[in-house]
């Protein structure tokens, strides 16, 4: 894929600040592990993407796995996703930030260890399809 965006450590921070910005209760939404922090952030510029879309989930993916804040990890990461659709000049449509909250869950259990290599697979392109299909240009 060409001229993609990805974020930065201090782009994670800032999506970070303005997450915690939009709850009066915002003390869980901190970082417990700083290197599961960049590491989630950072990981996308190492993996190979044919689509933006799939690059997204990656964020999701590498963060909901890497558990870097002390709760609110889904949110976090649907924003980030969102944050960097954003940046390369897409939008997320068509559907509230609570069905992608809902969406995300079920994902999040569908890729626990417990699952075959295979469902874990299949739970990823299904997000993939997700972020497609609800995915436009700005």
């Amino acid at each position: 894929m060409n001229n993609i965006n990805f974020l930065e450590i201090i782009e994670g921070d800032t999506i970070l600040k303005d997450l915690q910005a939009q709850f009066k209760d915002n003390s869980n939404l901190v970082i417990c592990d700083k290197s599961a922090f960049e590491s989630a952030i950072l990981a996308q510029k190492n993996a190979y993407y044919e689509e933006i879309e799939e690059c997204a989930a990656g964020y999701i993916r590498s963060i909901v796995q890497n558990h870097p804040l002390i709760d609110g990890n889904k949110r976090f990461a649907l924003h980030v996703a969102t944050n960097f659709l954003d940046i390369n000049g897409y939008r997320l449509t068509a559907t509230s930030k609570t069905e992608w909250g809902e969406y995300i869950e079920t994902y999040v259990a569908s890729i626990s260890s417990r699952n075959s290599p295979e469902a874990i697979q299949t739970a990823h392109r299904e997000l993939v399809l997700k972020i497609k299909k609800y995915m436009k240009p700005r």
